[in-house]
């Protein structure tokens, strides 16, 4: 589940060649890793929205919520999409049909900063994914699925940055799609 959480979350980072696993580079930065915002000491807001190709898209709001002086608080929502998805029958003809895939993915998380060199970050989600235009006896079909992500940050020195984190842990899919 998740899987479009692979190609970035913000135009910014991902121009940055999605650096955040160590360097706290906005409110977006908990998606990559939750101990990142521990380093924030204000409230920030960001939109992002990517036009990718293959009719690909990603669209995302964040905000921060600094927990002064121990830490902060994030919420996240993020939809991305490809629309345009040709249905062809088994045999590989087209149909006319276009389907198309969404995914959203709601998700919050808290970081603590123990020492002036340390955070620890924890972050929970909820992915829900749907295809849509699918025949025309079955319109869509649909799966949800909840997972969590842990992280580290040290920063040793003004200029170094070292992070870890694991990511989407425990988000699967089940897909039910007998009434197609």
């Amino acid at each position: 589940a998740g899987a479009f959480r692979r190609i970035g979350h913000s135009a910014r980072l991902m121009g940055m060649g999605n650096c955040a696993l160590a360097f706290p580079a906005g409110a977006e930065s908990r998606q990559y890793n939750p101990a990142s915002i521990a380093w924030f000491d204000k409230k920030i807001v960001s939109l992002d929205m990517l036009k990718l190709s293959l009719d690909r898209k990603v669209s995302a709001i964040h905000g921060l919520v600094p927990l002064k002086p121990i830490g902060a608080i994030g919420m996240s929502w993020t939809g991305s999409g490809v629309s345009g998805i040709p249905e062809t029958t088994t045999y590989g003809e087209y149909t006319g049909n276009k389907m198309e895939y969404t995914e959203n993915l709601f998700s919050m998380g808290v970081a603590i900063k123990p020492s002036k060199y340390f955070s620890i970050g924890l972050g929970v989600g909820v992915n829900a994914a749907k295809f849509n235009n699918l025949d025309a006896d079955v319109n869509s079909v649909n799966s949800t699925s909840a997972g969590f992500d842990l992280g580290v940050v040290i920063h040793p020195h003004q200029n170094a940055w070292i992070g870890l984190s694991l990511r989407n842990l425990a988000a699967s899919y089940d897909w039910d799609s007998s009434p197609i």
